[in-house]
């Protein structure tokens, strides 16, 4: 059974989409930008058949809070995610991790390798050396960032989607977007692309992870989508430095959002991967 429930973290209400019983242990989605919650819907019943799985909207995105006085950065977002788990209760995380939900949630990890049971990396991970893609080089710039917003949403999001995505999104998920695409996730998303300095970021997470998670020879799970323009799939064969046993999958149709574009497909590697990984 799935269910919505509004959480209250930091003051600030989460929505987050819940299947399966609850436990200790839970199956943790982190969406990126711009999504939300809603990414992950097409998936939970199948994992709440036998486990616990959660899919916020975080703050700033989908129809959370989106306050000024968040920190919207990775440490404030990594602080949020550790919030919200202490306010489910959730001891071992399997985490599923999408754009920049993969900086939230390594940065969580490497933290508490320990409560980490496993990670699913869909086009992000262990960046060393990675450059921003046009789009967020134009939202880091001052004044130009703020212009770039103002174009409307339907023209943006029509016309950008069209690149690097072979298979196309689905007009439902698009029209998502667009709603939920507002001001105050304008704000949030320039905030936080300016608060991250892209390469020292990376380096450090790298490093970080490799130190912390790679001893613990944690299962993983690498799926992405090799028409990619924003994370090119060049990366994927790197997850191995911190994950030498990882799983990598590659959709040779899909872009950067796979889960989206091919859910039939995504949906079977993924409840494989988690049936194997998940304590019964």
């Amino acid at each position: 059974m799935m269910r919505q429930t509004q959480l209250t973290i930091q003051g600030i209400r989460t929505p987050c989409l819940i299947g399966g019983k609850e436990r200790t242990e839970a199956v943790l989605f982190l969406h990126g930008n711009p999504g939300s919650g809603n990414d992950w819907e097409t998936f939970l019943p199948s994992l709440s058949d036998f486990t616990y799985v959660v899919a916020p909207d975080m703050p700033g995105f989908g129809r959370a809070e989106k306050p000024d006085n968040f920190n919207y950065s990775i440490d404030g977002y990594k602080n949020h995610t550790e919030l919200l788990l202490d306010k489910l209760k959730i001891e071992k995380v399997h985490l599923v991790l999408h754009d920049f939900g993969g900086a939230w949630g390594l940065a969580w990890a490497t933290e508490h390798p320990h409560r980490v049971a496993s990670i699913t990396l869909i086009n992000v991970g262990l960046l060393r050396n990675y450059r921003w893609h046009f789009f967020a080089r134009l939202w880091r710039m001052p004044v130009v960032g703020e212009l770039v917003m103002r174009i409307p949403n339907r023209l943006i999001f029509r016309t950008g989607l069209k690149i690097g995505n072979p298979r196309g999104l689905p007009k439902p998920y698009i029209d998502e977007l667009i709603n939920n695409f507002d001001r105050e996730t304008k704000r949030a998303v320039l905030r936080l692309y300016r608060a991250t300095d892209v390469q020292k970021i990376n380096k450090e997470l790298v490093d970080r992870t490799i130190s912390s998670l790679l001893p613990l020879d944690i299962d993983c799970l690498v799926i992405w989508g090799k028409h990619d323009v924003y994370v090119p799939s060049k990366y994927a064969a790197a997850q191995k430095e911190a994950f030498p046993n990882a799983e990598i999958i590659y959709f040779e149709d899909s872009g950067h959002w796979p889960f989206i574009d091919n859910p039939g497909r995504f949906n079977e590697v993924l409840v494989g991967f988690l049936k194997k990984v998940v304590s019964k």
